[in-house]
């Protein structure tokens, strides 16, 4: 595939997939010059013959709304399996932490370079990111031509010294994004948990979502230790806090919650808070609950997933985040009919979408063409085979074949401009970021 011409994944033009499954169905999809489904149906190729640029023949394979990754840290892919298999509160403040301070805006570009590659070769073409230096994240997802949603980590820990600068490289952040008018990248801004940000600042953080009208994102009752420490400082739970504080909003996202009560999702709820379950990280670091999803769901919380970042998961494929999540939450609950495939399905694309106030996540005739081609698997596609929603619990991300975002190529029959180098630049600023931080600790 590497004789591809590198012009097809640089602009927007007319393309039409053809003789592709869904939900048992054999339909065609024609996109459009300005990356919308312009058409989708049955027997419709010959409509749009004479318009299209690029003709994609999916007969065996199945199409779906790409994923929405609803919580990750794509700069960390550069420290992915570093410190593992350690404590909680020991591999946050005694190494990643020290890890992240080592950083360069370098760094993050190239990190998050490869976790777009790693994203779009497994089928997300739309993240919810939190981290510092996001202005280089988002130059990064600016050439990967990604979708996403980039809040800038905000943290003080008490400590007044630093609040000021912190206020101010948000609102420069912010700004300078917004600035740019590119419509697949929306800035937001992240107070990271109760535990890194102070009361006063959760306010700030309030006011300015409201004033620049960007989203917000944010860990929250992620661990036991987070939960009973804020109930001993602050006499309630972070939930409550947060409440509190106005932070709790339609557009807030709040990672992990898996520490929480029934009377915590119907404050969510009240909120109009959006949840995202990160089920791995949150058995790679045992954080030693499970999110309540039948409590949420009963309360009317939109949950989506998420993968959290490669050094609390060691990948970003949403495939497998699906599949573990069915499961886990089937043993937490004990019942093996929780997250059909469906739903899972849902989970993954228009609930991701719905909580960052997207119009994606479906496939339907004038919405964005985001969308991807899976390879199908033996026995399938048939009326006696699989459907293509079961494929998402039996397969991975490696069976994705073509990304498109926004109408617009990011990889076809699994070839993705620029791959080797974006490798190599990993792994060499990954060997340097080591390097340094074994130097200076």
């Amino acid at each position: 595939m590497s004789s591809l011409d590198p012009g097809l994944f640089n602009k927007n033009y007319p393309i039409l997939i053809t003789n592709v499954n869904s939900s048992d169905k054999i339909i065609d999809i024609f996109i459009d010059e300005i990356g919308l489904i312009k058409d989708i149906g049955e027997n419709i190729s010959k409509k749009y013959d004479n318009e299209a640029i690029l003709s994609i023949d999916a007969e065996g394979m199945v199409v779906l709304p790409g994923f929405v990754n609803l919580h990750t840290h794509a700069a960390m892919t550069l420290f992915r399996g570093y410190a593992d298999d350690i404590a909680f509160n020991q591999w946050l403040f005694d190494k990643i932490l020290p890890i992240e301070a080592v950083m360069t805006p370098n760094d993050v570009y190239i990190g998050t370079r490869l976790a777009c590659l790693e994203m779009i070769r497994s089928g997300t073409t739309t993240f919810l990111d939190m981290y510092f230096f996001e202005l280089d994240v988002a130059k990064a997802v600016r050439d990967m031509n990604m979708r996403a949603v980039l809040s800038s980590l905000y943290t003080d820990f008490g400590d007044s010294d630093i609040i000021d600068q912190r206020k101010k490289e948000t609102e420069k952040y912010v700004q300078t994004v917004k600035s740019w008018n590119n419509n697949l990248i929306t800035p937001g801004i992240g107070p990271h948990a109760v535990y890194s940000v102070t009361p006063q600042s959760m306010e700030w953080c309030r006011d300015f979502s409201h004033q620049y009208h960007v989203p917000i994102h944010i860990h929250m009752s992620e661990t036991e230790k987070e939960v009973l420490d804020c109930q001993k400082t602050h006499q309630t739970t972070p939930t409550g806090l947060l409440y509190r504080h106005g932070l709790l909003t339609p557009e807030t996202v709040a990672a992990h919650c898996c520490w929480i009560s029934k009377g915590d999702c119907s404050i969510l709820a009240k909120g109009g808070v959006h949840v995202a379950h990160n089920p791995v990280s949150n058995m790679k670091l045992t954080v030693g609950k499970t999110m309540p999803y039948q409590w949420l769901k009963d309360a009317k919380v939109n949950v989506g997933l998420g993968t959290d970042g490669c050094a609390s998961n060691n990948n970003l494929d949403m495939m497998e985040t699906m599949r573990i999540a069915a499961m886990v939450q089937r043993f937490s609950w004990n019942d093996r009919s929780l997250l059909p495939p469906q739903e899972l399905l849902s989970l993954a694309t228009h609930a991701g979408s719905r909580a960052l106030g997207l119009s994606t996540g479906v496939l339907q005739i004038g919405k964005p063409a985001d969308l991807i081609l899976l390879k199908s698997s033996g026995g399938f596609p048939g009326k006696n085979g699989l459907s293509p929603e079961q494929m998402l619990t039996q397969s991975s991300g490696s069976r994705v074949d073509t990304t498109i975002c926004n109408g617009r190529l990011l990889m076809l029959h699994e070839y993705v401009p620029g791959e080797e180098e974006i490798m190599n630049q990993a792994s060499h600023a990954a060997e340097q970021l080591v390097r340094r931080v074994n130097q200076q600790f």
